[in-house]
């Protein structure tokens, strides 16, 4: 696992000057998790203290981020970088999507919409695009944005990455993005500015300017902080 940390902050490291919307409020989160042959999923033992939720009307494992206060009139842009590593014999296969609260589930909760739910329930707080179905090992980026699905747009109160699989390992970043849609500007950043690194190695310049893990929070969206409890 320590290697295949090491060879996905190098993949990190190769995004760099990455675009994206200017006009925005950032927020990073890392994830990882061992599915079993049963389908089971776990932490991997040296990843980042994350949960997962099992969903049994769907069938989905979800691992909740807080992301800006619900608004109606800014968008979500949502990325996802993910190394997929087989765990032990085949089958080894993944299906992952991303998904957010919908306006139905009550804004300001210091939670997101956890299990137990009914299906009708999780059908009105949760939305989900289609899912990406991987069988083979390797290095991955997805990209989803709320107004592709919903017009007009909205900026969601809370993000999840959502997987079910057998017989894997997987290491990930997910960068949730709150902006003004009405901006024509864009922008370009990269992981080292404002970032967090994994790890690094040769000759990679300035790595101080690098200020830690990134965690929800609310500077250019508008409506306020994080509620209480949140996290």
């Amino acid at each position: 696992m320590r290697v295949l940390a090491v060879i996905f902050a190098v993949v990190l490291l190769a995004l760099a000057l990455s675009a994206g919307p200017a006009w925005a409020d950032r927020s990073r989160d890392s994830f990882d998790a061992v599915i079993d042959d049963t389908g089971f999923v776990t932490d991997a033992p040296d990843g980042p203290a994350t949960e997962w939720y099992y969903y049994p009307n769907t069938d989905w494992w979800n691992v909740w981020f807080y992301d800006h206060p619900f608004e109606w009139d800014w968008d979500k842009y949502i990325r996802v970088w993910v190394w997929v590593e087989p765990l032990g014999p085949p089958p080894s296969w993944i299906q992952l999507t991303v998904n957010w609260s919908t306006p139905e589930y009550p804004p300001g909760m210091p939670d997101p919409p956890l299990p137990p739910l009914t299906p009708i329930e999780e059908l009105m707080y949760i939305f989900r695009p289609p899912e990406e179905e991987i069988t083979e090992p390797g290095y991955y980026v997805f990209e989803y944005r709320v107004s592709d699905f919903f017009v007009p747009p909205y900026n969601p109160e809370w993000v999840s990455v959502d997987v079910r699989g057998q017989n894997v390992i997987i290491i990930g970043w997910i960068e949730h993005i709150c902006y003004d849609p009405t901006a024509t500007q864009i922008g370009c950043y990269s992981w080292e500015n404002t970032g967090t690194i994994l790890g690094y190695y040769g000759n990679l310049v300035a790595p101080s300017n690098v200020t830690g893990p990134q965690t929800g929070s609310c500077g250019a969206c508008p409506g306020g902080g994080i509620p209480a409890g949140a996290s």
